[in-house]
């Protein structure tokens, strides 16, 4: 979990250009979703993937 959000939190670099974060390629709305996303695991309401399976 800890690492999914980081991931979310801190984004990956593109491999073909280092100093470009994926972020900002992100629309709004995608942003918007991916916030949302953050405060559930931080909220604690998130859902193991074996349980939802």
């Amino acid at each position: 979990m800890l690492a999914i959000k980081n991931m979310l939190n801190f984004g990956f670099l593109r491999q073909d250009n280092p100093s470009l974060d994926f972020w900002d390629e992100l629309s709004d709305e995608q942003k918007n979703q991916i916030k949302k996303s953050i405060q559930f695991l931080e909220a604690g309401e998130a859902v193991p993937h074996n349980t939802a399976m």
